[in-house]
């Protein structure tokens, strides 16, 4: 029983792996067309029946594969930021010691 149901689980597993590939594909393809739609008028801005199509400058994202091999050139390139121990008030703490029963005298010491 549970291995018909381990099977179904993968069929439908690798259906929807199939589907969200084919939508992928078509929001990319369709990305495409917009960007080189309005990159050929010449425009900013263009003005839609549904809305309106932008180019926007966007930061290039930066994403680090073997992070013990960039620490090791980071640090020597001063490209690491080391952050200093923060000190806050536990909230919930606080809050469970006002609630004990005598907790004036607590305070009082």
């Amino acid at each position: 029983m549970n291995e018909l149901a381990n099977m179904e689980q993968k069929i439908i597993s690798e259906w929807r792996q199939s589907e969200s590939g084919k939508l992928e594909r078509a929001i990319s393809w369709l990305a495409r067309q917009c960007e080189e739609f309005i990159r050929a008028s010449g425009d900013i801005t263009i003005q839609l029946p549904h809305g309106r199509l932008s180019l926007r400058a966007g930061k290039a994202k930066v994403s680090i594969v073997d992070e013990s091999a960039f620490l090791q050139i980071a640090k020597k390139k001063g490209l690491v930021r080391i952050k200093p121990e923060e000190k806050l008030p536990d909230l919930l703490k606080i809050h469970e010691f006002i609630w004990v029963p005598d907790f004036r005298s607590d305070l009082l010491l």
